[in-house]
């Protein structure tokens, strides 16, 4: 077991290395497993995977996310408007003809239509890296809600942790029966989870597990178990003992 201090040190290091966020003004701490992040970041995305690195890190149990993405040299709406939408012009995942945008004061708001929930997804994550941005609202409708995005940690760039509307489709994957039935045999032959001690129940495709685990690292890997068995969302209430 680590102690807070170094569990807030462990988190501040990834930050600093960590080629997505790279920044000296983190201020991590740690309370009963709950990490606290304070302190600025250059960008939205940055702002992101600090917290998915705060949440991964082995002894975190919650987030406190009170990061603000602040730009050293602030760029005027229009530029930065004229920037996301070249950027969408070349993404190779997003077909951008129907989406349209605007910014205010650093906002980004995002109306229009994609095909998929992955295009959604991307149109996002390609105005949160760019500086100035501080927020992304998206409001694009998927033309195809019938094809849900499913998570998967081994082939998957993005991580659930970050934004829970790229997980949530619009229904789920199947009844609830059927995803509950996934999870349970994915964690049958899962080498992460020791599934005798996890219980599991599906309720309009929101996964609540329950039950102990041994780690936190367990923990972690039965909620990624259940969103790749088709789960729009995971209600962790796993205990470690």
């Amino acid at each position: 077991m680590k102690s807070e201090a170094e569990i807030a040190a462990a988190i501040k290091q990834a930050a600093f290395y960590d080629p997505r966020v790279f920044s000296f003004k983190i201020n991590p701490s740690v309370t009963n497993g709950v990490a606290t992040l304070t302190g600025t970041v250059p960008t939205l995305n940055a702002k992101m995977a600090a917290e998915a690195l705060a949440r991964n890190t082995v002894g975190v149990t919650a987030v406190n996310d009170q990061l603000v993405a602040r730009s050293e040299e602030p760029a005027a709406d229009l530029y930065l408007q004229a920037r996301i939408r070249e950027a969408l012009n070349v993404d190779p995942l997003v077909e951008s003809l129907e989406i349209f945008l605007t910014v205010k004061d650093g906002h980004v708001k995002f109306t229009g239509s994609v095909g998929t929930f992955l295009e959604s997804a991307e149109a996002s994550d390609v105005a949160s890296r760019l500086s100035g941005v501080t927020h992304v609202d998206n409001e694009l409708a998927v033309r195809e809600p019938a094809v849900p995005y499913v998570y998967s940690a081994y082939l998957d760039p993005y991580t659930p942790y970050v934004e829970t509307w790229y997980v949530i489709a619009a229904r789920p994957f199947g009844t609830d029966a059927d995803i509950a039935d996934r999870i349970k045999t994915g964690f049958f032959w899962s080498p992460f989870v020791h599934s005798g001690d996890v219980h599991v129940s599906v309720e309009n495709g929101r996964a609540t597990l329950t039950g102990t685990v041994e780690s936190f690292r367990e923990r972690q890997a039965a909620g990624n178990s259940a969103l790749a068995a088709g789960a729009v969302s995971v209600d962790n209430e796993l205990k470690v003992g």
